[in-house]
């Protein structure tokens, strides 16, 4: 009998806990362990009962299983409150009354036969345990009928706040709607008046740039006559200073060789004056010198002094000449480098210039 209660206690027990797990975890998926756990309580405590053998005890054990019958009958109506959901109703609360009618049919029937061994001579318990039985089930009907009209109520609550709600959002649209319209028309305003300034602007912007590229192409005419003109002009004009070079060139070269040959002229001359007043002075000083040895008296010393003087002034003058010779020749020497250095940068500007027309 104490394992009898032990058993008894700890199914009970442990089905308010799964119950209470279920509910704070959102888990329906218990409701069938929760189911299963309480038939099969309910069960093992009815054969237990039937096991045991003086009558007193089994009396005592058939009325545990119609007591735990009904408290996993309440035990399943928690479960069914706990779980209640107004959007699936039937879904959620199915498995927990399900629980709930047959754990209570179970217990009420075994824990009667239990009970009514120890009545076996009389009637009157079976006829109880039906009164039982069937107030049990209008028990649970009246739980189901509570159920039902808070269900309603709360069916009714939510269509009344969904009403009012919707026609705070059927206001607010029409408002919404209201201004979306104003703001368009405004929009539209708007767009027009930007689309008129854009097209004015734009007409604006093409004819000016009609009058820029009119005034370009004058400009890049006047410009391409103006460069051409320019070339023209700088061609004939390196044209003329290569004509002018050219003659400056030819001048200075003609001028160059008649210098030369003057100078050469010149020269030539100068050495054929030496030479012939140095002939003449070796003529004379032989004849003084042959007619000195020959007759040596006074008179012919004084011709001989005077020749002697006449001889040594010649000398000093084809000296001086040859001096002035020399002068002349490092002048014309000076010159004609110079000359010949002109000559060059002038060929070397020619070409210069030649290279440029062609290149032009």
């Amino acid at each position: 009998m104490r394992n009898f209660k032990t058993w008894y206690l700890g199914g009970i027990v442990l089905s308010i806990v799964l119950t209470f797990i279920a509910h704070f975890n959102q888990n329906n998926e218990l409701s069938p362990l929760i189911l299963v756990f309480g038939v099969g309580h309910v069960f093992i405590l009815a054969i237990m009962g039937f096991i045991i053998q003086r009558p007193k005890d089994r009396a005592a054990a058939g009325l545990r299983v119609q007591t735990s019958g009904y408290l996993h009958t309440l035990i399943g109506f928690s479960a069914a409150l706990f779980q209640l959901d107004p959007e699936n109703l039937l879904k959620t609360i199915v498995v927990p009354l399900s629980y709930a009618l047959f754990t209570s049919i179970v217990g009420w029937c075994l824990g009667g036969e239990l009970v009514n061994e120890l009545h076996e001579q009389s009637g009157d318990p079976i006829t109880n345990e039906s009164e039982k039985l069937a107030q049990e089930f209008r028990n649970f009907a009246d739980s189901l009928t509570v159920i039902h009209r808070r269900y309603a109520q709360e069916i009714s609550n939510a269509s009344e706040s969904f009403q009012d709600h919707l026609q705070r959002v059927a206001v607010a649209y029409e408002r919404m709607l209201d201004t979306y319209e104003l703001q368009l028309n405004r929009l539209n305003k708007k767009h027009s008046e930007l689309s008129e300034q854009l097209e004015t602007s734009q007409q604006k912007f093409i004819d000016t740039q009609s009058r820029y590229y009119q005034k370009h192409s004058e400009l890049s005419e006047q410009l391409e006559t103006s460069q051409q003109r320019f070339i023209d002009n700088q061609n004939r004009y390196y044209l003329q200073m290569e004509n002018a070079i050219e003659a400056q060139l030819s001048r200075l070269i003609a001028k160059h060789s008649e210098l030369y040959n003057q100078l050469d002229n010149q020269l030539e001359t100068s050495q054929q004056r030496f030479v012939d007043s140095q002939n003449r002075c070796y003529v004379q000083m032989e004849g003084a010198i042959n007619y000195f040895t020959s007759i040596l008296s006074g008179e012919k010393i004084s011709y001989f002094a005077s020749s002697f003087a006449s001889l040594n002034e010649q000398t000093n003058f084809a000296s001086q000449s040859m001096e002035k010779v020399a002068i002349s020749s490092e002048n014309v020497s000076r010159y004609l480098d110079n000359s010949k250095v002109l000559i060059k940068e002038l060929e070397n500007l020619l070409n210069l210039i030649s290279s440029y027309r062609r290149t032009s």
